[in-house]
């Protein structure tokens, strides 16, 4: 009788911590869930950290507590609200991605290997057949610029004001989209590069960025078609590029990366860019996108299967999954 009475007293006395503990993370969730409503009109970035903060407390709970019980409704009814703000917050859209455009009704047995995209217009590059197609995005009309033999090795496309630029193995072709002719070799190989991972137009410039050697070679449009190889780096600037992914230009640089970064350039100046209230965080192969008209940077995350929209200056705004 005596141990039946100790071991009841001992587990009446848990019973009790166990509640105080539950009542306890409950207060704390539901004002953390209640602070966070109301500040994500005000802030959002603040908002989804004080929702994240509450579910990150109810979470153990909900694992542990049976909702039987009158805490265990409690915390399981606080939990589900949690989540349906966070969601609502963090503005995840769930689509099935669509065909937009097959480049086989235009030739049979073709593949888009390089997309380079101008406002309306999109260079499409065949890699393996080879074929330069410009595709108007509004109307979806498309037609093949050239290809063949010239343009064996080809590997990269850039388009600007009705021009295409394509990098092939001995140099960058030119080829207009009107006349459909194509200039060989505006920019001869140089020896100084390594390995060409993306090449972008921007401000009458072509820019090509080097894995290997860890650069941005700059040309310079002139008169009679583009300068010699120029650093757009400055020489106290060392990145690693032997990871990236691609480049794209809208006044800065930004550079995404296999090892989950995000490198901004400005002026030939690495800037510190940190992504902020991404949820789950972005994963390792990250490409990115944006335009000069473009308020916002978009990321594939090829590992977490989505688009995510931020801000310029790291602020999470919506994913696409």
């Amino acid at each position: 009788l005596f141990i039946l009475s100790v071991s009841f007293g001992i587990r009446k006395e848990w019973g009790q911590k166990k509640n105080t503990d539950v009542s306890r993370v409950l207060t704390s969730a539901q004002y953390a869930f209640e602070e966070g409503v109301a500040l994500l009109p005000l802030n959002s970035v603040k908002g989804r950290e004080r929702l994240s903060y509450a579910k990150d407390q109810l979470s153990p709970l909900v694992a542990g507590i049976s909702p039987a019980s009158a805490e265990g409704r409690k915390v399981h009814r606080l939990y589900k609200d949690v989540v349906t703000q966070l969601t609502i917050a963090m503005q995840v859209y769930r689509i099935e991605p669509e065909l937009f455009y097959d480049a086989s009704l235009l030739k049979p047995g073709a593949s888009i290997g390089v997309i380079g995209q101008d406002t309306d217009m999109v260079g499409l590059l065949d890699t393996v057949g080879p074929t330069i197609v410009a595709l108007t995005l509004s109307s979806k009309n498309a037609q093949i610029l050239g290809g063949g033999e010239g343009y064996r090795g080809a590997s990269l496309i850039a388009i600007h004001g009705g021009t295409a630029y394509i990098l092939v193995g001995d140099g960058i072709h030119k080829v207009t989209v009107v006349e459909k002719k194509t200039i060989s070799n505006i920019i001869k190989k140089d020896p100084e590069w390594g390995a060409i991972r993306s090449m972008e137009y921007y401000g009458g410039n072509l820019y090509l960025l080097d894995t290997a050697k860890s650069r941005i070679w700059k040309y310079v449009a002139t008169d009679r078609g583009f300068s010699e190889t120029r650093e757009y780096l400055n020489p106290d600037t060392l990145p690693d590029f032997s990871l990236a992914t691609g480049m794209v230009i809208d006044g800065g640089v930004w550079v995404g990366t296999k090892d989950g970064k995000i490198l901004r350039f400005s002026q030939g100046k690495e800037q510190t860019f940190v992504p902020q209230g991404v949820e789950p965080v972005l994963g390792k192969t990250l490409t990115v996108t944006t335009t000069e008209e473009n308020k916002n940077l978009y990321v594939l995350d090829a590992e977490n299967t989505r688009v995510v929209v931020l801000d310029k200056d790291g602020i999470y705004l919506s994913q696409y999954v």
